[in-house]
């Protein structure tokens, strides 16, 4: 890793896990993802997002059961506005899920809900959080992105409670 940087300065973080995934780790995937989930950045379509969009192709050519993959390239597509084919990457990586990959099934959760809030469909966006939450209670992301849309349809106790827990989780 360090000789990564040493050579092409600090790579993106997508691509040190296109690279890793080849040899993964647990605590290296949660990592990714979770320097996802907490960032929230802007959507962008720069050269970063595209070049780990194509590194993660070859990732799942080569593994294509490989949950996490799925997972950093929805994150990836998302990244680049391309809110409908990651929707597909999200849900590729649910059903890869044989039921012991709860954190990872919630994270693919919270990513297509993500999605599904970016496109306006709200209700299937809300649905996806209360599962992401249901799988991962201590998901905060999850907690906040639900409370804001509660807020947006005027159900403010609703929101107020997932502001309220997110916060709580946060600190």
């Amino acid at each position: 890793m360090q000789r990564a940087k040493s050579i092409c300065g600090t790579p993106p973080p997508l691509l040190i896990a296109a690279v890793l995934a080849l040899y993964p780790t647990a605590a290296m995937a949660d990592k990714m993802q979770d320097a996802f989930f907490q960032s929230r950045r802007p959507v962008t379509a720069d050269k970063q997002w595209q070049g780990n969009v194509a590194d993660l192709d070859r990732v799942i050519k080569q593994k294509p059961d490989y949950m996490e993959a799925y997972i950093m390239r929805g994150i990836a597509l998302h990244k680049q506005g391309h809110n409908q084919i990651a929707i597909t990457d999200f849900t590729k990586a649910l059903a890869l899920d044989s039921g012991d990959k709860r954190q990872l099934s919630a994270k693919s959760y919270l990513g297509r809900g993500i999605c599904y809030r970016a496109l306006g469909l709200d209700q299937k966006a809300i649905s996806d959080f209360g599962q992401s939450i249901s799988l991962d209670p201590g998901l905060s992301l999850a907690y906040r992105e639900r409370a804001v849309l509660y807020s947006k349809q005027g159900k403010r106790t609703l929101a107020e409670k997932d502001y309220e827990k997110a916060l709580d989780l946060w600190m």
